[in-house]
């Protein structure tokens, strides 16, 4: 979470399988790196708690925040339900801890 002024401007999630869930930025905060700083602190997270490798479904939109911290993408997804979206499976090795 992070939190200016004391208001919640941003949150995220990271699950004991290295998934990265919920990346969200208010946006009245947008362009102000707190979706950089959340990332960062989730990998060092995940790096401590010794997961070899993070994955998340991104949108179109956070495609290129996840790729700037070495995200890679192995297989582009189309869903479709009430309405169509598109996302992306994202990867990033850690290594071994």
């Amino acid at each position: 979470m992070e939190i200016i002024d004391g208001r919640v401007v941003g949150f995220t999630d990271l699950d004991d399988d290295g998934y990265v869930d919920m990346l969200f930025v208010d946006p009245d905060f947008g362009r102000q790196r707190v979706a950089t700083s959340m990332l960062a602190a989730t990998i060092a997270l995940a790096r401590q708690r010794g997961t070899v490798a993070l994955t998340t479904y991104a949108s179109l939109t956070a495609k290129p925040l996840f790729e700037r911290h070495g995200f890679v993408v192995p297989e582009e997804r189309f869903l479709s339900r009430d309405v169509e979206l598109t996302n992306v499976a994202m990867r990033r090795e850690l290594g071994a801890a």
